[in-house]
């Protein structure tokens, strides 16, 4: 008798692990900007779609005019869609299974995965809100904390103070001794780093502090200038990185590029980057947070607090 029930629960349960396994997603929502919906199956009604939500072989997508969405399968890799209609999810993944491994989609993969832990962290715009105060007698760089440069010319910009008619400008060698100090009326600084012999790939610092009041005062920030092998590797890799692009800037290809400068110092490239996916995606809440993230770790808190005002309202 034990072994007829036995039989009978195995019968019984297999149709259901069946399906079960059947209906595993093909494809997780990264982030979307505008209308975007989906259907679970033919004939269902359609929903706004959420991020997170997992999406199976039978499920379709439908984005209006000027929306947008990023999708990640589950190997990684992602996908996105930019234009206006109705797409099968199976497809999409016959797709991404017919195309090859690039560059970009390496450093894609990175930006996608932060995301999906931020979102299992449960991290969003609020949690990085509260870090991003005003500090009193602080002069704030325009550009990254750290910074590195291709070029012997570097531009040192930093937010005017309301009270501070001159500035000092100060580098400071990697043993933070003063190896240059200069006095200027704006808050731009051109160098020439050539001048004065800076070594490359050697952490430099400099900071700028009102010349009649020295407790007005900057962060010691970083420079680094790049060696001509490493400026040839980045520049060879740059150009593999835009012939993928084939003139088709998309959000999540600016985030991958953004990822690569952020990678090699070049946080003002970086900054470019990241600002012009978020342009490119508007309502996407996780690209903010991504670029807020490289904007608080970089010291940028004027620029973070303009993305996350709403937040900081709240």
């Amino acid at each position: 008798m034990k072994r007829k029930i036995s039989i009978f629960v195995i019968i019984l349960f297999c149709p259901c692990s069946i399906e079960l396994l059947s209906q595993s997603y093909v494809f997780k929502v990264l982030t979307s900007s505008g209308k975007v919906d989906y259907s679970i199956s033919s004939g269902q009604s359609w929903e706004k779609i959420q991020t997170g939500e997992s999406l199976n072989k039978d499920c379709k997508i439908r984005l209006d005019k000027n929306s947008y969405a990023a999708l990640m399968y589950t190997d990684g890799r992602t996908k996105e869609i930019q234009e206006e209609g109705v797409f099968e999810i199976k497809d999409l993944e016959q797709n991404i299974l017919n195309s090859k491994r690039s560059v970009t989609q390496k450093f894609a993969n990175f930006v996608a995965q932060e995301i999906i832990t931020d979102k299992s962290e449960k991290k969003d715009m609020k949690t990085f809100a509260a870090v991003v105060r005003v500090r009193p007698n602080h002069i704030e760089s325009a550009i990254p904390y750290v910074t590195a440069f291709m070029d012997s010319i570097v531009n040192f910009y930093w937010h005017s103070y309301p009270t501070t008619g001159k500035y000092i400008i100060g580098i400071l060698s990697s043993a933070n001794t003063t190896i240059f100090m200069d006095i200027v009326n704006d808050s731009i600084y051109i160098l020439d780093a050539s001048k004065l012999n800076l070594t490359p790939e050697t952490v430099y610092k400099w900071y700028v502090l009102d010349a009649d009041n020295p407790q007005i005062i900057s962060d010691t920030n970083s420079v680094i200038l790049k060696s001509s092998g490493n400026k040839s590797a980045i520049l060879d890799t740059l150009e593999i990185l835009k012939n993928e692009f084939q003139s088709n800037e998309s959000p999540l290809s600016q985030l991958a590029l953004g990822t690569f400068y952020e990678r090699n110092n070049l946080n003002i490239e970086a900054l470019r980057e990241f600002s012009k996916a978020v342009s490119l995606a508007p309502e996407s809440e996780e690209y903010k947070l991504f670029f807020a993230k490289f904007l608080l770790r970089h010291k940028l808190y004027l620029r973070a607090s303009e993305l996350l005002e709403d937040k900081l309202k709240e």
